[in-house]
């Protein structure tokens, strides 16, 4: 057994929520003392070399799959089915010769699908085990979560980036009973530490994009006929870590991209915050203690689920992208108070000293 083990991370590349969520996965390893190997393409690739300029990476391209303009997303995924297939098996070909290549000894998956393998333990990190369908598509959930399920067993083992218990943040997305492989809860992941320091002026609107085109600058631009409309003075976090550039017109400033120790404090200023609710921002926002206007993708299954599930308990104000009404969310955020959660680094710690021991 080698002292020093080798381990490759890999988050999927659509958007940089999954490689946000790594951040403190990555840091543990290191911590433990082994040699992590980011595999990555696209924005996820950007946001960890930023992240981490020292370690080492390799490019891994995923399937390229833009979002629906309208519509469900979950139909968009079905009918690029072929497509995803074929991607999964180019990325479980691909990964046989990084594990020779670079004498891997663990893979991280973050919801890629592909990177199983017989010679090396595998782990596949997700928060979706009981994907949504749209009510209009109910007949297709069977499906849906026999291939899901399907895949996932191929792995050694499954990591829930969430709390055991009530106190969990997932809900109904993290449930299910069909897996054949340990599961673990490894805590809420976050690359924000929860001090509250604030060094700079507060912010009167902050909205912070993310996700796949089209629907990042579909979203962008309804942000800004809002805000123009509110008269706000406002910045817009655009999402884009392969850019580096900030331009103000009218009363919006426009950041391409933050690195994290920025942005939180960016968020600890900001009196209104905007977002979408993908589950990584929802983690971060847990751990910083932030409440927000959320918007769901239009038709992303999970982001609606998650929007919908915190606006009924009061933690998290949502509204539809096609109705946005920013002038009414500004009336009715006074009602919502926001979610403070513990990171508790002992639940990742203990679970992952237990893979380092048996690989």
């Amino acid at each position: 057994m080698k002292d020093v083990k080798r381990v490759l991370i890999c988050p999927l590349d659509w958007g940089i929520g999954h490689a946000t969520r790594c951040v403190p996965v990555i840091k543990q390893l290191l911590h433990s003392g082994a040699e992590v190997i980011i595999a990555a393409d696209q924005k996820p690739y950007h946001f960890l070399k930023n992240e981490f300029p020292n370690l080492e990476f390799v490019r891994f391209p995923g399937t390229k799959i833009s979002y629906s303009i309208s519509g469900s997303q979950v139909l968009k995924m079905l009918f690029s089915s072929f497509k995803i297939l074929y991607g999964i098996y180019k990325e479980h070909s691909k990964l046989k010769k990084i594990i020779k290549d670079r004498k891997i000894d663990l893979v991280i998956s973050d919801n890629r699908f592909g990177l199983w393998n017989s010679k090396v333990h595998s782990i596949f990190m997700t928060h979706q085990l009981n994907i949504q369908v749209p009510k209009n598509l109910g007949f297709l959930k069977t499906i849906v979560d026999k291939t899901n399920l399907y895949f996932i067993n191929k792995y050694d083992r499954v990591w829930i980036p969430d709390l055991p218990g009530e106190e969990n943040l997932s809900g109904q997305l993290s449930v299910s009973d069909k897996l054949n492989i340990p599961t673990k809860r490894i805590g809420i992941l976050s690359r924000f530490s929860a001090d509250n320091d604030i060094d700079r002026k507060p912010i009167e609107c902050l909205a912070v994009l993310s996700g796949p085109e089209p629907q990042r600058t579909i979203f962008e631009e309804k942000l800004k006929e809002e805000i123009l409309k509110c008269g706000l003075k406002a910045i817009i976090i655009q999402g884009l870590p392969d850019i580096r550039e900030s331009v103000k017109k009218d009363n919006i400033l426009y950041i391409s991209h933050l690195d994290s120790e920025t942005l939180k404090k960016y968020i600890h200023s900001a009196k209104v915050l905007i977002c979408r609710p993908g589950y990584s921002s929802l983690m971060d926002l847990a751990v910083l203690g932030a409440k927000a206007i959320v918007v769901p993708t239009p038709g992303q299954t999970e982001q609606e689920y998650l929007a919908e599930h915190l606006h009924k308990k009061a933690i998290h104000l949502m509204q539809k992208q096609d109705n946005l009404d920013l002038e009414l969310a500004l009336e009715n955020i006074v009602r919502f108070k926001g979610l403070h959660i513990q990171a508790n680094e002992k639940l990742l710690t203990d679970e992952l000293n237990e893979v380092l021991h048996l690989v």
